[in-house]
């Protein structure tokens, strides 16, 4: 927990110093003032929650089938296949959603688009996050791969479901918000919130599987320790070792009276990894709904049109 401790109050320090050193020393700055408010400032925030929420998923789930379901790892690559077809298909409904082949359409009405798909793909993403959620919570563990039959493949496909939803969310989600902002500024200024939008982006992802598996981690030693050495279980000190050095010994050494426990051990930290990813995802929702909230008149001065051609040609 020290670490992760550690990890939070040097994320603030540096977002801290970042903010103070735009604001008051770069002339040149990396993010404007006038790019981070109002309804650019939101959607800052969103895509940071739910890239931090869907790669917080992303990285907890496959130990959940590889330690707590016994996949091979011919499974989990099937399984995660799913997750990136998931992501392509939902960037190209985004896509067919926001396409207008009328030249003079008003940009508040493909701003308004992206507002509305953007909530709804908020939505996806914390619904199959709460699948994910509720499956891993409650599941039995597979003490062996000859256990997996038709009926534990039917319940753990609860888990792919949520997977594929969220994915479907985070594709579309990804697509709309940009269109979202480049819509809210125009062409002028396109480059800059759009490297905003990416460094947000890149930023949720890093730190939503670094505080993920950072509590993971730090629930998963602390049980383990907690049963084996403070219990005094024989040989517990070098069991404790062995599984903290390879997940293999589990199914591969571990006396078999320990199994089940350390099983449950490891799905109950998966399942409280995946509270704070629908933590981070429900953050990204109820941030999403601030944008509906917000009149896209506020933003009149970010907007700037590209020269029509007959003013262009004249003399």
């Amino acid at each position: 927990m020290k670490s992760l401790q550690i990890c939070i109050v040097c994320f603030v320090l540096s977002a801290t110093a970042f903010a103070l050193v735009e604001k008051y020393v770069m002339k040149v700055h990396i993010i404007p003032p006038s790019a981070f408010k109002g309804v650019l400032r939101i959607t800052a925030l969103v895509i940071f929650f739910g890239a931090a929420a869907i790669y917080g998923m992303n990285y907890v789930l496959p130990l959940y089938f590889q330690i707590v379901q016994d996949f091979s790892q011919f499974q989990l690559g099937l399984f995660n296949s799913f997750g990136v077809f998931a992501v392509s298909f939902g960037s190209l409904i985004a896509g067919w959603y926001l396409k207008h082949d009328d030249e003079n359409i008003s940009p508040n009405v493909i701003i308004s688009r992206g507002i509305h798909l953007s909530i709804v793909c908020c939505m996806a993403i914390v619904t199959g996050v709460f699948l994910c959620m509720f499956a891993a919570l409650n599941l039995k563990p597979t003490p062996d791969r000859s256990d997996l039959n038709p009926k534990v493949y039917a319940k753990l496909s609860i888990l792919l479901a949520g997977s594929i939803i969220s994915s479907i969310g985070y594709g579309a989600f990804l697509v709309a918000l940009l269109i979202l902002v480049v819509g809210l500024v125009g062409i002028k200024r396109q480059a800059t919130v759009t490297g905003m939008n990416y460094m947000f982006r890149s930023m949720g992802q890093s730190s939503g599987v670094g505080i993920t598996l950072g509590l993971y981690n730090h629930n998963l030693f602390n049980e383990l320790q907690k049963y084996f050495s403070k219990k005094s279980k024989p040989d517990g000190s070098e069991i404790l070792k062995r599984l903290l050095g390879s997940t293999s010994f589990i199914r591969n050494g571990l006396p078999e009276e320990y199994l089940h426990k350390v099983l449950k051990i490891y799905r109950e930290a998966v399942g409280d990894a995946m509270i704070l990813v629908f933590l981070l995802g429900a953050a990204a929702f109820l941030l999403s709904l601030l944008l509906k909230l917000h009149s896209t008149k506020e933003e009149p001065n970010h907007r700037e049109q590209a020269p029509s051609s007959s003013s262009s040609s004249g003399v």
